[in-house]
């Protein structure tokens, strides 16, 4: 169950929502009723999403709060205000928030706007975390000690990490494009390459030793790890 927090000084709204929220689905684990005491309160419980009133009494109003903890806990916050003046619109927009909803409300437009929000937010924290996976894994590739290559379906180089490079002498601008007939020793049968490919393209892995050459010609061996990667159509 999500966790909701109130933040509104209109004891009407929290008493109106505390009711409501529950026969939602969510859990609402506290209130507030000013900017400073909403601070306090989400650093303490952490909750999965704020409805944030603007206008409260004290020297932090909404918008004021809800930078703060969307800087600090990075916690999804919808306004829920009577105020729909083009100052407050914009000080709003700055902050980034997940929805506002506009007093009186319908407490139909409560749920959907929680449901976006949340959904919002998990979305972000998959990409974010994808985003991360992809950093690791390519640092891990640029760092290894053995040389990877990554080519389209005929063979053109897409990419080359800095370990081939270093072993064979070429830049990786002088490579990429290129076919990898170019690296070719001309002592490998035919045999080799086609059934390399027949492999390749079959959707299996192909592990075995290439004989390739350097961009000074000197001929090198190599023991080869080969697998296709799909994308999403396959």
């Amino acid at each position: 169950m999500s966790k909701v927090m109130l933040v509104d000084d209109e004891a009407v709204i929290t008493m109106q929502l505390e009711k409501r929220l529950p026969t939602m689905g969510y859990d609402v684990v506290g209130t507030a009723s000013s900017g400073e005491e909403s601070i306090l309160m989400a650093r303490d419980l952490k909750p999965s999403l704020i409805l944030m009133d603007i206008v409260m009494p004290g020297r932090l109003d909404g918008i004021d709060a809800a930078e703060i903890i969307s800087k600090e806990l990075d916690i999804p916050i919808i306004f829920l205000t009577a105020y729909t003046d083009d100052k407050f619109i914009e000080r709003a927009k700055n902050v980034e928030p997940y929805g506002y909803i506009i007093k009186p409300f319908n407490e139909r437009e409560i749920r959907p706007n929680i449901e976006i929000a949340l959904y919002k937010k998990e979305s972000e924290q998959r990409q974010k975390h994808a985003v991360e996976r992809i950093r690791k894994l390519s640092s891990v590739v640029e760092q290894s000690p053995c040389m990877i290559m990554i080519t389209d379906t005929k063979g053109n180089i897409e990419y080359v990490n800095p370990r081939f490079t270093q072993f064979t002498g070429y830049t990786s601008e002088e490579v990429i494009g290129k076919n990898l007939r170019f690296l070719k020793s001309g002592e490998m049968p035919p045999e080799v390459y086609k059934e390399l490919w027949d492999m390749i393209m079959s959707g299996r892995e192909w592990r075995g030793e290439f004989c390739n050459k350097k961009k000074n010609g000197e001929i090198y061996w190599e023991y080869a790890f080969i697998s296709p990667i799909k994308d999403v159509e396959g």
